[in-house]
C-alpha cells in the first residue's frame, strides 16, 4: 500500500537519510519503532512506541504524515532519548535535527519531551 509520493534521499546533519513513503519499505527498517501522529514532534505530544528486538541503536520514526526517517535512541533508565534527523514533512515543510525525551507518563501512554 503507498502511503505517500516516491522514495527519496535526502542529506542530513548527521549523513545522508533515507525518507520512505511506503508500508513496504518501512517493514524492511529495524524493529524498533517510534510513531508520531502528526507530521512533526512537538513537547507533551503522544507517541507510540513499538520496543522491537534489535541490538543497534537505530529505529524508525514514522509520522502521522506519512514521513519516515531513520533516528537512534538509547534507553536512560525508564525513557527512551531519541535522536530525529533533519526531514521533510509531505507538505514540504524542513523539520532541523532534534533530540527528544520519550516518557511514559502512565501505562501505555508515551510522550515526548524537549531536551
Amino acid at each position: 500500500m503507498q502511503v505517500g509520493g516516491p522514495a527519496t534521499l535526502q542529506a542530513g546533519i548527521e549523513g545522508a537519510v533515507a525518507v520512505l513513503h511506503s508500508v513496504e519499505a518501512c517493514a524492511k527498517l529495524p524493529h524498533m519503532r517510534f510513531r508520531f501522529p502528526h507530521s512533526h514532534a512537538f513537547h507533551r505530544g503522544r507517541i507510540a512506541v513499538d520496543a522491537g528486538d534489535n541490538a543497534d541503536s537505530t529505529c524508525t520514526v514514522e509520522f502521522g504524515d506519512g514521513s519516515v526517517v531513520i533516528g537512534e535512541y538509547r534507553q536512560v533508565e525508564d525513557a527512551f532519548v531519541l535522536s530525529v534527523p533533519r526531514y521533510t514533512t509531505a507538505k514540504g515543510t524542513t523539520i532541523e535535527l532534534k533530540q527528544w525525551r520519550i516518557v511514559n507518563t502512565q501505562p501505555g501512554v508515551w510522550r515526548s519531551e524537549r531536551m
